[in-house]
């Protein structure tokens, strides 16, 4: 499956696997163990590639402004999580992250809170589910407006009556002179 063909691929590049993976020898061989693969690099399917499946892809970076690059990067942005003690360097970085989702310090609470919108950005997902922006993505918005002066036509749409063509000759005049 796709899980491991993007394991077998980080291994083959050079990745570490700190935990192996695979599948889980009971279940039928349906169910995959975690794997968590430090020493990613860009190229890597498990980087560049959604791999939906139990898997931690570990990129290091050296500057604030290279983690949100690299969580940028890829074309995909359903979720992203931000992880740190300095609250204020959290909100600032998962501002930055184009991603449907961000979780501070967490990896999903957003997914079981129904009053929130759920859905990716980029190459991710299909629309929103869930709350009001679920509801939205079910409607058509329309907008629908009325001429409650009952004038016939703006005073500014051609043909001018000749008093309006009087009218906009003394208002230039009395601007420009």
């Amino acid at each position: 499956g796709i899980v491991q063909e993007h394991l077998e691929d980080a291994k083959q590049k050079g990745t570490h696997l700190m935990l192996e993976g695979g599948r889980h020898d009971d279940f039928d061989g349906l169910f995959m163990k975690p794997a968590l693969v430090t020493e990613v690099t860009s190229d890597m399917k498990v980087w560049k590639d959604e791999t939906f499946g139990p898997v931690i892809a570990l990129q290091k970076f050296n500057t604030e402004e290279e983690a949100i690059d690299l969580a940028n990067s890829t074309a995909y942005g359903l979720n992203a999580s931000v992880w740190t003690k300095n609250g204020k360097k959290a909100r600032r970085v998962a501002r930055s992250i184009i991603s449907g989702a961000i979780c501070i310090n967490d990896v999903d609470a957003n997914y079981i809170m129904s009053d929130l919108p759920f859905g990716g950005v980029k190459e991710s997902g299909i629309g929103r589910v869930y709350g009001k922006e679920g509801l939205r993505a079910f409607t058509n918005m329309q907008s629908v407006l009325r001429d409650r002066l009952g004038l016939k036509k703006e005073l500014w749409w051609f043909p001018y009556s000749q008093g309006t063509q009087k009218l906009f000759r003394k208002v230039i005049n009395t601007l420009f002179g």
